[in-house]
């Protein structure tokens, strides 16, 4: 990896890819898993009902 930023290649969309991918493939949630995102706004929770490969979607009570 050193190499390669040495020859002014940016690595960080190489190293973001890895870990949207090892995401997609660990899989640490299912569909109709329940969880809960912590976040400055108060969070969000809700059932799991689609996992892609960028994203997770999830049904909230709204």
């Amino acid at each position: 990896m050193l190499t390669v930023t040495t020859l002014g290649v940016d690595t960080k969309p190489l190293l973001a890819g890895i870990g949207i991918t090892g995401f997609y493939y660990c899989k640490p949630f299912v569909r109709e898993c329940r969880i809960k995102i912590h976040g400055s706004a108060g969070g969000i929770e809700g059932l799991v009902y689609l996992i892609d490969v960028r994203y997770v979607h999830l049904k909230t009570k709204d």
